[in-house]
């Protein structure tokens, strides 16, 4: 079922929300108009086990284009409750084909692939899906997708997988080739989101710690941000 109005606000945490998640460096005490509302954290999207269905998806797919990782270990079924409970590292086994850096010199050690259609998977990790989409304003996905509905037209959908020193430098994305939305899901080690604008030749931001499962959403991203 998708999240409902009540549920996605009791989770989100906004640039303007006193957070555990969310803490300003050098920023103001009352952020711009134009971030308040742009930004939106939801720590607990996901499960641990939800977080290791989708995350078994996105390696399947990242490993199918990596020459080093045509064959990945299966997890031994009568042990995965076990092991969502522990988290996902033990999907993350290497040796990976990581890339030294993008064609942009953005993003460094990383594996990532476009993904335009979805190999059979169970319902359950396609209504999971749904509800990722449905966070986007101007898309709209069944509850219960078949597989052709995803990736919905319209939109991008990247899979990208950082090495444990891998990082995405500062930049500022292009709204043209990346929309006015972005929403990403962080599976695996949590990792410090950092947003930052610059004004009058000041910068200021805030970083933003994103746990496994957790979901950002960003709106018109006319300002930089790093992991």
């Amino acid at each position: 079922m998708r999240a409902s109005t009540r549920t996605l606000s009791t989770l989100a945490h906004r640039l303007t929300t006193p957070s555990a998640f969310i803490r300003a460096r050098g920023a103001p005490a009352v952020p711009p108009p134009s971030l308040r509302d742009d930004f939106v954290l939801f720590p607990t999207f996901f499960s641990a086990a939800e977080s290791r269905a989708l995350a078994e998806l996105a390696l399947w797919k990242l490993d199918r284009m990596d020459s080093t990782r045509r064959r990945r270990r299966r997890t031994n079924p009568s042990a995965a409750g076990d092991a969502a409970a522990a988290g996902l590292q033990d999907l993350f086994a290497g040796p990976y084909g990581f890339e030294e850096g993008h064609f942009d010199s953005v993003i460094h050690q990383y594996r990532e692939s476009l993904v335009t259609t979805l190999p059979p998977v169970q319902p359950a990790t396609l209504a999971l899906l749904a509800r990722l989409y449905n966070l986007v304003p101007t898309l709209s996905v069944p509850d219960t997708p078949e597989p052709a509905d995803l990736p919905p037209a319209r939109s991008s959908t990247h899979v990208l997988h950082l090495a444990p020193e891998g990082a995405i430098l500062p930049h500022v994305d292009n709204l043209e080739a990346m929309g006015e939305t972005i929403v990403g899901a962080v599976l695996g080690a949590p990792r410090v989101l950092r947003l930052e604008v610059e004004a009058d030749g000041d910068k200021h931001g805030w970083d933003v710690l994103v746990p496994s499962g957790s979901v950002y959403l960003q709106k018109w991203v006319t300002w930089g941000s790093c992991c």
